[in-house]
């Protein structure tokens, strides 16, 4: 009862850390204002009870409402417990993009399953808790977080490939992290554009060393995208045969995956200038590899060979810069030609603004002076110039 006596001067709401034994604790558990911390605090909550309040705590990083997202960012903008205070962050609130920002490049990208609020309440958490490489910040991303590898990486390349330079930074460091995490297209993303500097500084280099391991793992697994990547590293060397091979065994292993799906293959779709195929590409850098596959091909005299690779990416995959170059593979003068260089001018390629003006000129120059169409090609050819010297 002395116990009781001392404890009824306290204040109310006054916090006793004292480790009370067990027959005196129900007293101590009715007195008001009195709470107990400590050792037997910790076993009024059993496991059971701290797990669903783990679980409630998660709730809150996807909240069903999208009304609750301004608190929450609030939130995700604290530093979190576990962060030492002598540990620098590496990203301050500031550069964090706004929605606007992440609206668009999720237009461009098209991530699955992902929105901007997400990837907006996403990065304002990344910047809160990105400290050092050398910390264990990173595994806490999914599992106290809900950042996955997938919206990492995604985040990334649209903070890389469709947003400002100054966030740049931001996303070029979220793809290093999804790499550290054993996240294989981040891999192949930063193996890609490390490989491709062309004055790689010491850490450069450093993040090669680190990063080629995974990457040359991921090559054994006869990955599209890796064996794409590799082919362009060799390319670069000058090695062009070994580039070469690379290339195909990318395009081959897209295609034993198309027919265990029955997907047609790529170059058995038929499709013309005015009816493309315009399919998505097997994977992200198809486009790239039957491109660089071209220009190896033409380095070594096989023209008919680069012009059926650059019929995949222009007739198959749209692209516009397909269209110009396969133009330049197409007989002088013919309609197929000038259907090429057409459809790479009215899409946006500069480069072919020039060639116009030279094949309307000469389909004017065939006709006799008084048919009505010279007059035509003679006014195409003008504003074709026009267009090419205002470039």
């Amino acid at each position: 009862m002395s116990l009781m006596k001392s404890t009824a001067a306290l204040p109310k709401g006054q916090i006793v850390r004292w480790i009370v034994p067990a027959a005196v604790y129900p007293l101590c558990s009715t007195t008001p204002g009195f709470k107990v911390t400590g050792l037997w605090a910790r076993r009024k909550n059993p496991p059971q009870v701290r797990h669903s309040q783990y679980a409630a705590s998660r709730n809150v990083i996807r909240p069903k409402e999208p009304a609750k997202w301004e608190s929450l960012h609030a939130e995700a903008a604290k530093p979190p417990k576990w962060q030492k205070p002598r540990e620098r962050l590496l990203f301050s609130q500031e550069d964090v993009p706004p929605l606007e920002l992440w609206e668009a490049g999720v237009a461009s990208f098209k991530p699955e399953g992902l929105t901007p609020e997400a990837c907006l309440h996403a990065a304002t958490q990344y910047c809160s808790i990105a400290i050092n490489s050398l910390s264990n910040w990173k595994g806490r991303l999914e599992r106290d977080y809900a950042i996955d590898n997938f919206t990492l990486h995604c985040m990334g390349v649209i903070l890389t490939h469709f947003a400002e330079v100054k966030f740049g930074r931001l996303g070029w460091h979220m793809l290093k992290t999804a790499s550290d995490l054993n996240y294989d297209p981040s891999t192949v993303t930063v193996m890609n554009v490390l490989s491709m500097l062309k004055d790689r500084g010491a850490e450069a280099e450093s993040q090669l060393k680190i990063i080629n391991p995974r990457f040359e793992k991921i090559l054994r697994s006869g990955d599209p995208e890796a064996l794409t990547v590799q082919g362009k590293i060799l390319l670069k060397r000058v090695k062009r045969q070994e580039a070469l091979a690379c290339f195909d065994r990318a395009i081959k292993a897209a295609a034993l995956k198309e027919q265990s799906t029955g997907t047609p293959t790529a170059g058995s779709v038929t499709a013309t200038v005015s009816a493309p195929a315009d399919r998505a590409p097997r994977w992200p850098t198809e486009a790239e590899c039957y491109m660089r596959r071209a220009e190896v091909l033409l380095e070594l005299g096989r023209r008919e060979e680069a012009r059926d690779a650059l019929k995949v990416v222009a007739l198959e995959l749209d692209d516009p810069l397909a269209y110009h170059l396969l133009a330049q593979l197409t007989p002088e003068g013919s309609q197929e030609q000038g259907d090429y260089f057409l459809k790479a001018a009215v899409s946006g390629v500069t480069h072919a603004f020039p060639h116009l003006v030279r094949l309307e000129a000469k389909k004017a120059m065939a006709l006799d002076p008084g048919d009505p169409q010279r007059k035509d090609h003679h006014i195409l050819a003008a504003e074709w110039a026009l267009l090419a010297k205002s470039q």
